[in-house]
């Protein structure tokens, strides 16, 4: 019987210890950018043994148009090799949404004269953003091949270039 009963505690521990070593799911980090007060947020989800998308999240801010939080979701494939992660980002499939917008005072002014403008501008913003993205991805070319430094239940440091990221496991 105490046999069996460490035997499980073995096998459960070794089960326990195996899942925390795993990328699956969403993990989030928070990164400054140069010059830019606001940083943005990085999200990778992990899905099945190749699958990734990388979200980068911003808040952009210009005193002709207002604040507007954007965020860029680049599909990848990745594979692991020992604690080397290789990923290859799908640029021409990147997708660009804004989450949020708020418009300066004078163009609220402006949208309330004229409704129909607001959609017009927002349309506007999407196609400027969206035409940005190319060099966003193309910017984040470090993520190809990462080395993962530390990987536990609730933590993912990984080092790409220079820079060492700290991710949490993020639960939406």
């Amino acid at each position: 019987m105490k046999k069996t009963l460490l035997l499980i505690t073995l096998l459960l521990t070794t089960c326990l210890g195996l899942s925390a070593q795993s990328l699956d799911g969403t993990w989030r980090c928070y990164q400054d950018i140069d010059d830019d007060p606001n940083g943005m947020f990085i999200y990778f989800k992990f899905a099945g043994k190749s699958d990734l998308m990388i979200t980068f999240t911003m808040r952009i801010e210009d005193a002709d148009i207002g604040q507007s939080d954007v965020a860029y979701d680049v599909p990848a494939t990745y594979s692991r090799e020992g604690n080397i992660l290789n990923c290859q980002l799908d640029a021409k499939k990147t997708k660009m949404r804004i989450e949020r917008v708020a418009w300066c005072r004078e163009l609220k002014v402006q949208f309330y004269r004229e409704p129909g403008m607001e959609e017009a501008a927002k349309a506007m913003l999407e196609e400027v953003l969206t035409a940005e993205s190319g060099k966003l991805v193309e910017t984040f070319s470090i993520f190809s091949q990462m080395t993962i430094v530390d990987l536990t239940a609730e933590t993912l440091m990984l080092k790409a270039g220079t820079d060492t990221m700290t991710f949490v496991r993020y639960n939406q």
